[in-house]
C-alpha cells in the first residue's frame, strides 16, 4: 500500500513539470505513472481489507470499502473541476479564431491550473503514505518458500487471473471511451447542440476529461 501510495504521489508530481513545459508526453507520463500506483494500492488493500476480521463477514467489508471508493469518484472529479477547470474551455471555432500569440497564453493558463492541485494531491499521498508507514497495522501471513526448495507456481498456470486481468482492462477502456465519446456526440448540433460549458460538466460526472 505504501508503494502503491508514493508512486501515485510520483506521478502526481509529475504535472508540475508537464504543465511548465506545456508537454503532452510529459501529461501522458504523468498519467502512466500515476494508473500503476492507483492499481498496487487497490490491488494490496482489497485483500487486506477482506483479511482482517472474520471470513464469513470479508464480503461486507469489501463491499463497504468500494462503496467509499464509489462515493469518492463521484465527489473527487466534481472538486478536481472546480479548481482545475474553474473556467469552460473554449470550443475549436474560437481557438481558431485566437492569434498565435493568444493561443498561446491560453495553453499556458490552462495547463498551469494543474499545478496546485496535484501538488496538494502529491503531499497528500505522500503524509498518507507515511501514516500507514509508521501505523502498527495486522501484519497477514504470506506464502514463503523455504531454502533450496523450488516452488513450481506461475501466473500462467493460473487461467482465472490472466483472463480477470484481460476483462478488467476491456472493461475500464470501454468504460471510458463510451463516457467520452458520448460526451462529444451530445455536442454534435444535429443531436443535443450541448454548450462547451455544459459537456465540461458532464465530464465531470462521468470522470473522463473534458
Amino acid at each position: 500500500m505504501v508503494i502503491g501510495l508514493l508512486t501515485m504521489a510520483v506521478g502526481a508530481f509529475l504535472f508540475v513539470p508537464a504543465a511548465s513545459a506545456i508537454s503532452y508526453p510529459l501529461f501522458l507520463t504523468a498519467f502512466l505513472v500515476l494508473a500503476p500506483g492507483i492499481t498496487g494500492l487497490q490491488v494490496s488493500a482489497n485483500p487486506y481489507v477482506v483479511m482482517l476480521g472474520k471470513p464469513e463477514t470479508a464480503s461486507s467489508r469489501l463491499d463497504l470499502t468500494q462503496a467509499l471508493n464509489s462515493l469518492g469518484t463521484t465527489i473527487a472529479p466534481k472538486l478536481g473541476g472546480l479548481l482545475i477547470l474553474s473556467t469552460a474551455p473554449l470550443a475549436i471555432e474560437q481557438l481558431r479564431n485566437l492569434t498565435p500569440r493568444a493561443l498561446y497564453v491560453y495553453r499556458t493558463q490552462q495547463a498551469a491550473s494543474v499545478k496546485m492541485p496535484y501538488t496538494v494531491i502529491g503531499v497528500g499521498l505522500l503524509l498518507l503514505a507515511a501514516l500507514i508507514g509508521i501505523s502498527k497495522l495486522r501484519q497477514i501471513e504470506i506464502a514463503t518458500s523455504r531454502p533450496g526448495n523450488k516452488v513450481n507456481d506461475s501466473i500462467w498456470k493460473h487461467p482465472n487471473l490472466f483472463y480477470g486481468a484481460i476483462g478488467i482492462f476491456a472493461y475500464v477502456g470501454a468504460e471510458v471511451s463510451i463516457g467520452r465519446l458520448l460526451v462529444n456526440y451530445f455536442g454534435l448540433p444535429e443531436i443535443a447542440g450541448l454548450s462547451a460549458k455544459v459537456r465540461q460538466v458532464l465530464s465531470r460526472s462521468t470522470g473522463v476529461a473534458p
